[in-house]
């Protein structure tokens, strides 16, 4: 079994469910989110064979994505905090800081910004954050299912090519806009 190839559909599958739902169904888009994050340490875990790489990126994820569906008391924050990871990571790629501590450590203080901000940006910050975290995660799953020498194999993060940059913007900014419109759609079906 080819790792590159599970680990590319495992990204494009949870980025086009968080890109597509992240306005109707956050908490999904949370278990989906936290599946991703679990399954990219899962395979950054040496394993004596794919087999079992596999096997511990998925239980790895599962325990993620489980446990940021059931937490809904911090659901605002959960969203205010991917939003931050995703934009402390493309940062991170952006200056060329591809995994390491210094790269990891961008995502992580993007992710505590973005936390502690969480409630000033209110019903933006799941808009945001899932199509930013889809996003980046679909620009990963394509690059690995695409590529034959994906860097992203090594350290989970976005390839930092410009047109992967232009990918990322336009599934952000599409999916933006699209959950803008589902969020005003069911405003006034609600008003009538």
């Amino acid at each position: 079994m080819d790792l590159q190839f599970v680990w590319g559909i495992v990204a494009l599958v949870c980025g086009a469910f968080m890109m597509t739902y992240g306005a109707s169904l956050f908490r999904l888009v949370l278990a989906f989110a936290g599946f991703y994050i679990g399954f990219v340490v899962g395979m950054m875990i040496p394993a004596p064979s794919d087999f079992f790489q596999i096997m511990i990126a998925v239980v790895l994820g599962a325990i993620a994505g489980g446990l940021l569906y059931w937490l809904t008391k911090i659901t605002m924050y959960a969203a205010g905090a991917l939003l931050g990871l995703v934009v402390g990571l493309v940062l991170s790629s952006l200056f060329g800081q591809q995994g390491g501590y210094v790269g990891y450590g961008l995502g992580l203080a993007g992710a505590v910004v973005g936390g502690v901000f969480a409630k000033s940006l209110g019903s933006w910050a799941m808009i945001l954050a899932s199509a930013g975290a889809g996003a980046y995660a679909t620009v990963v799953g394509v690059n690995l299912l695409l590529s034959d020498q994906a860097a992203v194999m090594e350290n989970g993060m976005m390839p930092t090519s410009l047109a992967a940059i232009v990918i990322f913007i336009v599934f952000a900014a599409v999916s933006t806009l699209a959950q803008m419109q589902i969020v005003d759609l069911r405003r006034r079906i609600r008003n009538r």
